[in-house]
């Protein structure tokens, strides 16, 4: 699942960071409209903006329209729609942030067709929809308790929605098929680093510390790592349980499609705040880790 977890986060980001550069929004040092929403991700949109208008809409058939949860709390608190009873109405940024995202994926769809090639793109649509379930969401859902994917809601078939879609069904259905009781955001990203300190853990597996904070609590709550203080930090360290643990599937039936895309992540443009970081990520996260905190695909 490595390979199709780095070609959607890798997408994604790079919709994200057109979507930073187009939208008005606020930011952490105090910048932008002070009455402009904080900053979302594409999931953000495939599970909550896109169902939704001026008009109204029950939360629970926008959940059964996205076919997965939205942070309806959190969506309002960043003023993109508004809470009136059971109704859910988009504020005018929300519409705004909902119109734009609408073209974003198929802008970077036609980038990759340019800088991949047209025929890689096709060979990689063609691998993947034999696979694309189609009752499942367009989007990787919030993750809940334990980093655990939560079980979709279900829907009427529909065709997948772009390529990011197709590439999230079929990871999404791989890694609800897999049969693990530990998520596979943990197992892909936290796991292989026993013994190392925890403050590496967020560079090196390349999601959030929040992330890794949520993951590792989760170990040690459930009896699979210990963080013994070693010198003048705590370490990972997996139980004889955790080591058992096995390593997801892979997804050798699609290396061929897959192969043309980097496990690097993209550059992002000046002024966006992935630009900004003082510390580049290595690599692409092994599994999306979307959060509540504004789905994003590294829990960032």
């Amino acid at each position: 699942m490595e390979r199709l977890s780095r070609v959607l986060v890798a997408f994604t980001i790079e919709v994200d960071d057109l979507f930073e550069q187009r939208f008005a929004h606020r930011t952490t040092r105090g910048g932008g409209p002070p009455e402009a929403p904080w900053l979302i991700s594409l999931a953000m949109y495939e599970n909550c903006l896109r169902w939704l208008d001026r008009e109204g809409l029950a939360r629970v058939e926008l959940e059964r329209r996205a076919r997965t949860g939205a942070n309806v709390d959190g969506m309002r608190r960043w003023r993109y729609l508004r809470v009136e009873g059971d109704t859910l109405r988009l504020t005018r940024a929300g519409e705004r942030a909902r119109d734009l995202f609408a073209t974003l994926p198929a802008e970077i769809e036609q980038r990759w067709n340019e800088r991949f090639g047209t025929a890689t793109i096709t060979r990689l649509r063609a691998a993947l929809e034999p696979h694309a379930d189609p009752t499942l969401p367009d989007c990787l859902p919030i993750l809940g308790y334990g980093l655990r994917i939560p079980p979709p809601t279900p829907g009427e078939p529909r065709p997948a929605d772009g390529l990011h879609a197709l590439v999230a069904r079929v990871l999404l259905r791989r890694a609800l098929d897999d049969g693990s009781k530990l998520s596979p955001a943990i197992r892909a990203n936290v796991l292989p680093h026993d013994g190392l300190e925890l403050r590496e853990i967020p560079r090196r597996a390349s999601i959030s510390k929040e992330a890794v904070a949520m993951a590792v609590g989760f170990l040690e709550q459930t009896g699979l790592a210990t963080l013994p203080t070693e010198g003048r930090f705590r370490r990972l360290r997996l139980t004889e349980r955790g080591a058992r643990i096995p390593p997801l599937s892979l997804d050798d039936d699609l290396a061929d499609a897959l192969a043309p895309f980097p496990a690097t992540p993209p550059a992002s443009p000046p002024g966006t705040w992935r630009a900004a970081l003082r510390t580049r990520p290595e690599r692409l996260p092994a599994f999306p880790v979307v959060l509540h905190r504004g789905g994003f695909p590294d829990g960032a």
